[in-house]
């Protein structure tokens, strides 16, 4: 009986270290659905980014839709898109298509907890616990952002790549669309909407039982 309420005590306890940081993945997949599937960011971005006048009204509009498309399985890049960037693009839809499928198997995880595992409540301190991974987030955001370009181009990328492919230059459609400020915007973007998203989630599910 005590072997059998130790293990309930140590899944329990797993559970609750687990959930708040999937659940945060999973409230940033949302925003980022948004920006990988849409062209609303590069069109939202370029009133800001005069780089997409050098590449003309036409073709920015085109590559926009474009890119969202490729990464979407609908489309496949082509010129004028350089081959370089395409095979970049091709690494970067496979983190993308990963990073989905585990967005869909947390779904699974929180509608488990959800049924099985404690209701409502249960979600409800689970989204508090997310709340401060999103603080912690949001804070290393706004004290990388001076420091953003140097972060991006010689920290994040090295790390993530084992390839140059992801450079630029102005030959490549990348350049125009996807400057490093852009990268900064979008990540400001999803942090604060994973925040808002988070905050709305303690607001309708209750931590405790009524």
């Amino acid at each position: 009986m005590n072997s059998h309420t130790n293990k309930l005590g140590f899944w329990t306890r797993l559970k609750n270290w687990l959930l708040p940081p999937l659940l945060l993945f999973w409230l940033i997949c949302l925003p980022l659905a948004l920006l990988v599937y849409t062209p609303w960011a590069y069109q939202v971005n370029c009133h800001w980014n005069k780089r997409c006048e050098r590449l003309g009204t036409e073709l920015s509009k085109r590559s926009m839709l474009e890119i969202s498309q490729f990464f979407r399985h609908q489309y496949q890049l082509q010129s004028p898109w350089s081959e370089t960037e395409q095979l970049h693009m091709q690494e970067v839809r496979v983190i993308y298509d990963s990073s989905f499928l585990v967005f869909a198997l947390i779904s699974l995880l929180l509608l488990l907890e959800w049924r099985f595992g404690g209701g409502v409540a249960q979600l409800g301190r689970h989204a508090k616990g997310s709340l401060w991974l999103i603080g912690i987030l949001s804070a290393a955001i706004a004290l990388l952002s001076p420091f953003f370009s140097y972060f991006w181009m010689e920290i994040f990328h090295p790390l993530v790549f084992d390839n140059e492919r992801w450079r630029t230059t102005p030959q490549d459609i990348s350049w125009y669309l996807m400057p490093k400020n852009f990268f900064l915007r979008v990540s400001i973007f999803i942090a604060l909407s994973a925040l808002l998203l988070n905050l709305l989630l303690i607001r309708l599910l209750p931590s405790h039982h009524k």
